[in-house]
């Protein structure tokens, strides 16, 4: 069994899908997730302004193959119709995502029971179909912050090239900034963290070599 799922296009064409829902009266709801396939939080690349839920949603995410989405139909104040999809990697013609269904649950009752690792997810898109009056992303990560801290000299940080990075990461003057900590959080996916605090997720594609373009190597005939 499939569903689809209409994507959106970022600047540089990667599909993106939106979490959106809450509660529609007091008996009725409707949610929907995404994460990834082990059911943590995904990176919002964007959090839409109240004025722009009704179009974008409530946190806009890249769409990676393996992801999951968690959909809630609220017909009563408990009954609830849950269907648990994976995304299969293809987008129609029409720029739907296309979604296997690996779990679902009416009433009371799994199908099948999802593992364990879902099931913070589920209840965040669960708790999502009541939400009311103020509406907003439950399971999402957030960009860090800038981290503000007093600027020195290039001369002190050059002093204390030997001490261990975390005695001077986040002391740099204006324009210094390196790179504090990378972790891969999916199997194309890579966090970078940088010393002044801005958290950047980088999206792995493969390349066409009639794109690359060499670096220039400093050298003037």
């Amino acid at each position: 069994m499939e569903i689809t799922v209409k994507v959106s296009r970022t600047n540089i064409g990667l599909a993106a899908v939106s979490e959106t829902g809450g509660a529609i009266g007091k008996t009725k709801g409707f949610a929907r997730i995404i994460c990834r396939e082990d059911g943590s939080k995904k990176m919002a690349i964007y959090i839409p302004r109240p004025e722009e839920f009704e179009t974008s949603g409530h946190a806009v995410l890249i769409l990676k193959p393996r992801d999951c989405i968690i959909q809630v139909e609220r017909s009563r104040s408990t009954s609830y119709l849950i269907t648990v999809a994976q995304f299969t990697g293809e987008i129609d013609q029409d720029e739907n995502a296309i979604f296997t269904v690996r779990y679902i649950k009416t009433g009371k009752r799994w199908d099948i029971q999802p593992p364990d690792h879902l099931l913070a997810a589920i209840d965040a898109a669960v708790a999502k179909s009541s939400q009311e009056d103020v509406q907003e992303a439950v399971w999402y990560e957030r960009k860090q912050p800038p981290a503000i801290g007093a600027p020195v000299s290039l001369a002190a940080i050059r002093n204390q090239a030997q001490a261990p990075v975390p005695a001077y990461a986040h002391e740099y003057v204006p324009g210094f900034v390196a790179i504090d900590s990378v972790r891969q959080t999916a199997a194309d996916e890579i966090s970078v963290c940088l010393t002044n605090g801005v958290q950047l997720c980088v999206y792995i594609k493969a390349c066409d070599p009639s794109n690359y373009k060499p670096g220039n190597t400093g050298t003037e005939g």
